[in-house]
């Protein structure tokens, strides 16, 4: 099993080229739904003529003196005279087949090749068994059922499939396909699978290669005035086993044609215990962005915190962008922040912030802030050339900052408030190869704050640099960093260290655990800020388990997701 720390945004099923299949929806719709067809090289003549013509009998090598010979095997090849959409021919090449009176070809081994419905792309099915009717093109496929796109990866499995493309129609039983996850996201909300030097939060999400789909039932409707392709009793699972653990299920799942999905009665399950319910969730195919969306919450439960929850939210207006973070914690409640903005160009983001979030200061107390108003531009732009990321934020605004009191951490509750202009940003350099899985990491990082009210100005000129060894999946890595700082900081959460060391191992001292060390070490302060451990007990798709940091004295579980 391999384990990856890279988080990603919430679902977003966005495939990109699905548009030109029948209903523009899922690469699965694309491998399931058949229409009748008919080999190109054989359009000649009217249909009974094309019948006579590809209907034949050969043996496995094709010499047809031998034909006569009835102990040889016999294959048959077949293409139909009826036609789909694309006017393209289907073709049947079958081994010991056997040709009934009325038409019917019954195999124990053999191919069909689809070629009607996706233009220029052929579906290929194949089975162990097959029954054709010649009379009316419909199709028995039973026992290890595999469809595949020619040419992709893509992989449909089931136990049957039957298909009559007269009444427009198809059905399959016990259906399980690997669809690549970019699918489930748009373009830029996974992230790049990169080494990654930042610790995580306590509950994590990894990022599997693909998403398995299995469904007791599949059907289809080809009917032109309302195509849909309907799954039964659907388990969607990060894991390629055939019982996960941990999973989501939905009753019905439909892809329709005015390209949305539909679930109906969605539910998220974990060791036997439904965690989650919801009757209905609705999806947008179609690629750009949605009007609104949901990132992916982080969750947080830690003895001197509680359960703490964050949820993002986002909407499309057009011309204008707007961001809304819920955030919620025992200890200041319901929080919400408003950020409205326009994009000029790609990569820059200029707007308006108000409302209140709670931020995180250098001993990682949490600090509720209050923006009554900040005026905000952040620039991101893509990693080429001599650095690999480069990002960097200005704002300004009046700020008030909160310090809740936890008399168990000896920290008073603070009020602070000024008009703060503030910029950071940072560029992270190529990584240098050392050897096998060994790297070099390097950047710098910069930090500007002036206080109008107070009269302080606060800089920051950094950099870092690191050896990442990158085994099973899990990158093991120890940091340095070290930071001019000139000036005093006003609010907490602008505060950083002067020199510190961060690392990150994880270890198997027993069979079917992991342990996980994190570590901050202040170098001025000569002590660890943060040395976390945890204990992950494996199960069947998924490790949980429990972490105690010993720096702050607090506990709290974490989740991690196994994949191949």
């Amino acid at each position: 099993m391999r384990k990856e720390g890279v988080r990603f945004g919430a679902a977003a099923f966005a495939p990109s080229y699905l548009n030109a299949v029948l209903m523009g929806a899922s690469a699965l719709a694309c491998l399931l739904v058949l229409a009748p067809a008919a080999a190109a090289e054989d359009q000649t003549g009217d249909a009974e003529a094309i019948r006579r013509l590809t209907y034949y009998f050969a043996d496995s090598t094709s010499d047809t003196s031998q034909q006569a010979d009835a102990g040889l095997q016999r294959e048959v090849y077949y293409s139909s005279a009826l036609t789909g959409e694309s006017g393209l021919p289907d073709r049947l090449e079958a081994s010991n087949a056997s040709i009934s009176p009325d038409g019917l070809i019954e195999a124990s081994a053999g191919t069909l090749y689809i070629n009607s419905l996706v233009e220029g792309e052929t579906l290929v099915a194949q089975a162990s068994y097959i029954s054709y009717n010649t009379e009316t093109g419909e199709a028995e496929l039973d026992g290890d059922v595999a469809l595949e796109l020619s040419g992709t990866e893509l992989r449909l499995e089931c136990d049957e499939l039957s298909y009559d493309p007269l009444m427009g129609q198809l059905a399959a039983t016990g259906v399980s396909v690997n669809l690549p996850v970019e699918w489930f996201a748009q373009e830029g909300e996974l992230g790049e699978q990169v080494l990654r030097t930042n610790f995580g939060d306590s509950i994590y999400t990894p990022l599997p290669d693909n998403v398995r789909l299995s469904a007791g039932q599949a059907s289809v409707v080809l009917d032109v005035r309302q195509r849909e392709f309907v799954l039964e009793d659907v388990i969607l699972s990060h894991h390629p086993r055939p019982d996960p653990d941990l999973y989501i299920h939905a009753d019905v799942l439909r892809f329709t044609q005015s390209e949305r999905v539909i679930m109906e009665g969605f539910s998220v399950h974990m060791s036997g215990i439904e965690l989650f319910s919801w009757p209905r969730i609705t999806r947008d195919l179609r690629g750009g962005k949605r009007m609104i969306s949901l990132d992916f919450p982080i969750i947080r439960f830690e003895k001197d915190v509680g359960f703490a929850w964050k949820q993002g939210v986002n909407m499309d207006l057009d011309a204008l962008q707007a961001e809304i973070l819920l955030d919620y914690a025992p200890d200041y409640g319901l929080l919400s922040n408003f950020l409205v903005y326009v994009a000029p160009y790609a990569g820059a983001e200029v707007g308006v912030e108000t409302g209140t979030r709670s931020l995180f200061d250098i001993n990682r107390v949490s600090v509720e802030r209050r923006a009554n108003y900040n005026l905000l531009w952040r620039q991101s732009l893509p990693g080429n050339g001599w650095y690999r990321d480069l990002a960097f934020t200005v704002e300004y605004g009046e700020m008030i900052a909160f310090t809740p009191a936890q008399p168990e951490l000896d920290i008073p509750a603070q009020r602070q408030e000024d008009t703060r202009i503030y910029g950071d940003g940072s560029v992270e350099f190529p990584l240098v190869e050392l050897g096998s899985n060994l790297y070099v990491t390097t950047g710098a990082v910069g930090r500007y704050a002036e206080y109008e009210d107070a009269g302080q100005r606060y800089r920051v000129a950094g950099a870092f640099g690191g050896l990442i060894y990158r085994h099973d999946g899990f990158d093991h890595f120890v940091l340095y960093r070290a930071h001019n700082i000139h000036g005093e900081p006003l609010f907490s959460f602008d505060e950083v260290r002067l020199r510190e060391v961060d690392m990150m191992t994880s270890l198997r001292l027993l069979p079917e655990w992991r342990h996980v060390i994190r570590g901050i070490y202040d170098i001025e302060d000569g002590e660890f800020n943060q040395l976390k451990v945890s204990a992950l007990k494996k199960q069947k798709t998924y490790e949980i388990g429990m972490f105690w940091d010993f720096a702050r004295e607090s506990a709290g579980i974490e989740l991690g997701l196994l994949v191949d």
